[in-house]
């Protein structure tokens, strides 16, 4: 098996968001590119890439869904960050239980720059799912 680089995956991304743009579903969703996020974190408390998320965030409009891939190196998982909810998920098709935190602790704390920059005080919640993106996908094709 080859790995599946971030080209792969922003193939597949255009596809969804054609299939939403169809379905005129596309405003509810935003897009992280996922060539910008580098599989180590950047700084060394991670706070850059924190606040770089929190500019994607900051650029869509409030109410949406944002869709973070990102490779730990040799796995793709999917970070959803649904803002109406306050809610963050991680979607991983491994149950790796011994996964690095260190990834969601970036996210966490973009959220909460973001929130702060929205006077919003509240952190958000996070769930970790074991799912296959297939599903996500079938599950998004309503």
């Amino acid at each position: 098996m080859r790995e599946i680089g971030a080209r792969q995956i922003l193939v597949y991304m255009g596809h969804l968001y054609k299939d939403l743009k169809k379905k005129d579903k596309a405003d509810y969703f935003s897009f992280v590119d996922p060539g910008n996020i580098p599989t180590c974190p950047i700084g060394t408390d991670g706070r850059d890439l924190s606040q770089h998320i929190a500019d994607q965030l900051d650029a869509v409009c409030r109410d949406s869904i944002c869709l973070i891939p990102y490779n730990t190196g040799y796995h793709w998982i999917l970070t959803i960050v649904n803002e109406d909810k306050n809610m963050i998920y991680l979607l991983d098709s491994t149950s790796n239980r011994n996964r690095d935190d260190t990834w969601k602790t970036i996210v966490t704390n973009a959220v909460k720059m973001y929130n702060a920059s929205k006077g919003i005080s509240k952190g958000p919640g996070f769930k970790i799912l074991t799912v296959c993106i297939v599903l996500i996908y079938e599950y998004m094709n309503w």
